[in-house]
């Protein structure tokens, strides 16, 4: 499969890692719907074209191949129809709002208060490293059922889970090119398993509040569980999105407020704008590697998208600070 603009095969994987706007920007004044040979996949980098394929018919979700190549099957964000089903009803029960206000106040805060306190006395912290991430990474431990695995360790776990999900350039083959950043996310959920099946052990025996017991045993008839290679895969996209995305969100919500004096004043000042600060951090963080990936289920050729059978196709979102604001703050009136 080769491009029909020359430009196009000589995009590196370097260039996407360090800001892929510029190519979709490109792509959208020259070809819409183009085949990146680094992906081995089609970019669909227009509203349109992005459009018509999450709607249509033709296409279903997918995960990237690097992505299953990461966390193997099934993973929840990797299948559809039943599976899926079955997937989401497995871990929705905990993140339901009810649920979250159930155990959020006792289970986070503390956790929070610890961080903070560390850093109080020096009045100064990097907050992504010594804040946003290890709460991040701890509360959501804790809540797995996780709490004797250290919040290092956790997040060592999801930053090489992610070098790995990362991972997307391909030869002309369709072959990966960088087998050592797999090896690392192999390494890790292998380090995982020794972890974590020894409390599967226990909570198929012994169930008790945590999500991963919850995982085993809600749905299930009486005396089943489900296997713990089911539940694997979904497992290790927690521990890299889900892990990860609350320490981002906070991230963006900070660097947006620290963008805007007037703004983050106001939110001190006002603690009843946090939500509003935090749903316009949440806009500025873009989906997990700036995409999102369908699958054509057939052959398709329309003016807006076309794909052959089989084919990803990525469908990339846009740098929030060119889109209209969509929850503004007030400014400070002070």
């Amino acid at each position: 499969m080769t491009s029909t603009l020359s430009w196009i095969d000589e995009v590196t994987m370097a260039e996407l890692e360090r800001n892929p706007y510029p190519v979709y920007e490109r792509l959208r004044a020259e070809a819409p719907i183009a085949f990146l040979p680094v992906l081995g996949a089609y970019v669909a980098s227009t509203t349109e074209a992005c459009r018509t394929i999450a709607n249509s018919d033709d296409f279903e979700g997918i995960i990237t191949p690097a992505g299953g190549r990461t966390f193997g099957h099934p993973a929840i964000i990797g299948v559809n129809g039943d599976i899926h089903k079955d997937l989401r009803s497995m871990v929705e029960p905990a993140l339901q709002p009810s649920e979250v206000d159930r155990w959020v106040e006792n289970l986070v805060r503390p956790i929070a208060r610890r961080y903070l306190d560390a850093f109080d006395a020096t009045g100064r912290a990097d907050l992504v490293t010594q804040y946003c991430e290890p709460l991040s990474v701890r509360a959501l431990g804790d809540l797995l059922g996780l709490k004797d695995v250290g919040s290092d360790t956790l997040r060592e776990w999801f930053h090489k889970l992610s070098d790995s999900f990362t991972n997307a350039a391909v030869d002309a083959d369709g072959n990966f090119t960088d087998q050592k950043r797999f090896d690392e996310g192999d390494a890790a959920k292998a380090e995982i398993q020794s972890i974590v099946d020894p409390l599967i052990d226990h909570w198929i025996e012994h169930p008790d509040d945590s999500a991963i017991s919850h995982w085993l045993h809600d749905g299930m008839p009486e005396g089943k569980t489900r296997d713990r290679d089911y539940i694997y895969p979904t497992l290790y996209v927690f521990l890299l999105g889900a892990m990860q995305e609350p320490g981002h969100a906070m991230s963006s919500t900070l660097a947006g407020l620290f963008t805007r004096p007037e703004q983050f004043e106001a939110v001190v000042d006002e603690p009843d704008l946090i939500p509003r600060a935090i749903a316009e951090g949440m806009r500025w963080t873009s989906p997990i590697w700036s995409g999102t990936a369908r699958i054509a289920k057939r052959d398709t050729a329309s003016p807006a998208s076309r794909s052959p059978k089989d084919r990803s196709s990525s469908c990339p979102t846009d740098r929030p600070t060119t889109t209209p604001t969509r929850s503004k703050l007030p400014p400070s009136t002070t």
